[in-house]
């Protein structure tokens, strides 16, 4: 905890590894298992799903601060690594999850932070544990329910701020 609010925070890659494996309950040896990679095999590109996933793997590895000086090369490999990661997640759990905008951006994270393999399995406990309302299928059960939540929260939490936002016209929520 003293090291999240140093300055620097986890600025060491194998700290920051070391914290999300833990927070995750994953083992070394279970995030570097690389038994997922057989879930690629076979693996529909034509579904609309993953015409969606390829459009937000295509705008994906440029505006985070560690991308700015990489060249095309290790762009492209980031970026086939992030839809090889996604795909075996969301094809693993298929009866379970679905893909949401936003995913790459969560699964990125991971890539970031360590291999192909630790990424996929931190990032499929992440999507297992923590992000079932965003990825439960279809979106529309998953997600948008929770918006109708928030304004109520922000009721209890803050009166005056969803008073403005009843002024304002934005008292419902939507997901853009």
């Amino acid at each position: 905890e003293e090291l999240a609010f140093a300055p620097g925070g986890f600025g060491d890659g194998d700290a920051r590894r070391a914290v999300w494996l833990f927070l995750l309950g994953l083992t070394q040896d279970e995030a570097n298992s690389t038994v997922w990679r057989r879930i690629l095999r076979g693996l529909p590109q034509d579904t609309q799903e993953a015409r969606v996933m390829q459009v937000d793997v295509q705008r994906s590895v440029y505006s985070w601060d560690v991308h700015t000086n990489i060249n095309q090369r290790t762009r492209d490999r980031k970026r086939v690594e992030l839809s090889e990661v996604m795909h075996a997640i969301l094809r693993q759990h298929s009866c379970h999850l679905g893909y949401f905008q936003g995913f790459h951006d969560v699964v990125l994270v991971f890539l970031e932070t360590g291999t192909p393999a630790q990424a996929f399995h931190m990032a499929e406990r992440l999507a297992l544990f923590h992000l079932t309302d965003q990825l439960c299928c279809p979106f529309d059960q998953g997600l948008v329910p929770l918006l109708g939540v928030l304004f109520h929260l922000v009721r209890l939490l803050d009166g005056p701020l969803a008073d403005a936002l009843v002024e304002a016209e934005c008292a419902e929520m939507h997901f853009a």
